[in-house]
Parts: C-alpha cells; sequence; structure tokens
C-alpha cells in the first residue's frame, strides 16, 4: 500500500511540474473554466471584463469572445473611434497608461503583446486568421504611450466593415471630418515589369491636429498615370497607414522605404490642394489624380 501510494504522489507531482511549465512559457491565458458574459457595446462605454493584462511581464488575461460579439465590438471601435477624434485611436490618446491600453484587450478578444517598448495589438478582421490590423503603441520608461501607429490591410475584402471603416480611416470621410489638410504628398512607383500595376502612396498630413494618413495602393491606368477611386470598397487600395504624432517625421523613413521621394501633390499632378480636397470629399467622387511618367523616371 506504501508503495502505492508513493507512486501516485509521485506521478501527481510530475504532472503538476508540467502543467505549471505550461502556463508560465505562454503568452496568452484564455479564461474559460468560469465562463463569462460577452460584452456588446453599442454608442456607449464598454464595460469591460474582470480579467486584467499585467504591464509586465508578457502574461495577459483575455477572455474568449465568440466571433460574431468580436466583431461586433470592432465594428463599434471602427465607427465611434471609441468617443474620440485622431490622433486618438480607440478611446487611447498619447500620453495614456498602458495600463489604459490594454483594458482594450477583453474588447477586442486578443492580448496585447510586448517588444521591447513597442506594446501592439494584431487583428485578423475575417476567418482566415491573417494580421489584417495592427495597433503600435510606442512607451516610455514610464508606460506612458509617446506614439501609435494603424496599419489596415486591403480594406475592400471586409465588406461587413466598410461602412465603419468610412466613418473614419476612408479618405472621403478623412477630409469630411477634419477638413483640408495642411499638405498632400505623392509618390509613383516605377513600373515592376509586364502587366505588373504601378504603386502609389498618397501621404495626406494635418499639421495642426498632429497626424498623418498614407494611402497606398495600385494606380487605375497609364498614360497618364491616374489615382482615382481611393475608397475602401476598391480593390486598388492596399494598405491604410496612420501615423499619430508628428507626421512630417515619418516622410524620411518612407522616403527610405520607397525608390522614389514623396512629392507635393501640386508639383507632380494636375491637381491643387483645394481641388483635391473639393473632389475626394465627396464619397462619390469620379475625378482622378493624375500624373506623368516622366515625373517618375
Amino acid at each position: 500500500m506504501n508503495s502505492l501510494m508513493q507512486r501516485f504522489t509521485f506521478v501527481c507531482l510530475i504532472l503538476l511540474f508540467f502543467s505549471g511549465c505550461s502556463i508560465f512559457q505562454s503568452t496568452q491565458i484564455v479564461v474559460s473554466e468560469t465562463p463569462l458574459s460577452p460584452t456588446v457595446f453599442v454608442n456607449k462605454t464598454p464595460e469591460f471584463y474582470t480579467a486584467t493584462a499585467t504591464l509586465e511581464p508578457t502574461l495577459t488575461l483575455v477572455a474568449t469572445l465568440p466571433l460574431e460579439i468580436r466583431k461586433q465590438n470592432l465594428i463599434e471601435l471602427f465607427s465611434t473611434n471609441g468617443g474620440c477624434d485622431l490622433p486618438c485611436w480607440w478611446g487611447i490618446s498619447l500620453g495614456d497608461s498602458l495600463q489604459k491600453v490594454a483594458e482594450l484587450a477583453p474588447v477586442i478578444g486578443k492580448p496585447l503583446r510586448p517588444d521591447g517598448a513597442l506594446y501592439y495589438y494584431t487583428l485578423s478582421l475575417d476567418n482566415l486568421n491573417l494580421a489584417d490590423f495592427d495597433i503600435n503603441y510606442y512607451v516610455d520608461e514610464n508606460m506612458i504611450v509617446q506614439e501609435m501607429e494603424i496599419n489596415l490591410v486591403e480594406p475592400s475584402r471586409f465588406k461587413d466593415f466598410h461602412i465603419a471603416f468610412n466613418e473614419q480611416l476612408s479618405l472621403s470621410g478623412l477630409l469630411r471630418r477634419y477638413g483640408k489638410p495642411s499638405e498632400v504628398l505623392l509618390l509613383a512607383e516605377p513600373l515592376g515589369g509586364l502587366n505588373t500595376p504601378r504603386e502609389y502612396a498618397l501621404f495626406v498630413i494635418y499639421d495642426t491636429q498632429g497626424f498623418g494618413v498614407v494611402y497606398t495602393g495600385l494606380v487605375h491606368a497609364e498614360n497618364p498615370i491616374q489615382i482615382c477611386s481611393i475608397t475602401v470598397e476598391d480593390y486598388h487600395l492596399k494598405r491604410i497607414f496612420l501615423y499619430l504624432q508628428e507626421p512630417r517625421k515619418k516622410i524620411e523613413q518612407l522616403n527610405r522605404f520607397y525608390l522614389h521621394d514623396l512629392k507635393p501633390l501640386e508639383s507632380v499632378a494636375l491637381m491643387s490642394l483645394d481641388d483635391f480636397y473639393e473632389h475626394f470629399s465627396l464619397p462619390d467622387n469620379s475625378k482622378c489624380i493624375e500624373t506623368f511618367a516622366e515625373k517618375w523616371k
């Protein structure tokens, strides 16, 4: 009998040891033993789960959300931006604490992940589990947010989100909400080869508000180069980047990334800043930005 009890105790200790290791190696703990009632919020301040996220180390408590509830929460956030205007994003502003950032995790159903001074959320907006949307927060030694960057990939794929995207992220929505920008910069990349579309980048800068938005995609036509429907429904639009602090500091970084430098719209296109604002602030705009290949050799 003593031998049997000793063997049983030994097996229990082994199981406890390995289960303990698996917890501390994971970067995400899913709270599932005690069912939680998912929170859906519509036009009100969200009621967060009781699960909490630690600032350090990397362990994050996140409640598992049903896909449809998570989708509704994300659509609400994209529509209302958490009740604030840019450069605030989803209720988070520069100067907020990382703890406030972590409170988004139960609402979006994803953990806040660390990478040095960078903390980030990466979200899939459909069932393919791809990295469709990123929010990056750069913090100082006091865990205070100093910079934020947002990245949305191929918005045309997410039809259920289009109405919400048009509220905060589309070019027409941006211009209607924030008015004429301080400056618009444009670049057109060289042709990549036969039957390969030319890529463009359009950087819309708001100096007074302190943010900028970059729209990148494929041009619609050559000779002249035409950039027409910059809408979230159009497959030509490939990415939307938001830089929510001192946008002009990003120009040099973008110029290093592309083969050509960004140039003021008026210097390379047959369109003034006033005309750009007038036409592209309309959701049904049919006007194109036209530029010429010889300006991008």
